[in-house]
């Protein structure tokens, strides 16, 4: 198995552990299917492994400008001239709190009883990240 092989299916796998999903394997690539399937099937995960992307360079320059604190996230909207809307690009683990506090928000909605006790028992587990997740996520008034 080439480099690049591994370095993709490494992508998938980082991509399904860090969303909470499962990579789908294909045996068979002329089949169209995404690469980690989640339990919001109107997210469709694909993952893209290249040598660079340019938005990536532009993330990481927003982090080093503006993201001088605990807490801080980096967040690039872009939009071409003729493009109707925009596209919001966030680190991996940014993406993975939010899609956290989601699920949770849908359980609360739910009215899941067992929703507290998963998340003591998350705690627990995790050594309080998932409470300091919770706490730099702040939002502020700019």
């Amino acid at each position: 198995m080439s480099k690049r092989s591994q370095a993709w299916k490494a992508l998938e796998r980082e991509a399904a552990k860090l969303l909470g999903g499962k990579r789908v394997v294909r045996g068979d690539y002329g089949e169209s299917d995404v690469d980690v399937r989640i339990e919001y099937p109107s997210l469709k995960v694909d993952c893209k492994y290249r040598q660079s992307h340019a938005h990536h360079a532009l993330l990481r320059g927003i982090e080093k400008k503006y993201c001088q604190s605990i807490g801080d996230h980096a967040v690039l909207v872009t939009k071409h001239a003729h493009q109707s809307g925009c596209n919001v690009t966030v680190s991996g683990d940014l993406f993975g709190i939010l899609l956290d506090a989601l699920r949770i928000s849908d359980r609360l909605r739910q009215g899941d009883p067992a929703l507290f006790a998963d998340i003591a028992m998350e705690i627990s587990a995790d050594g309080n990240d998932l409470i300091d997740d919770v706490k730099n996520l702040t939002w502020r008034d700019t």
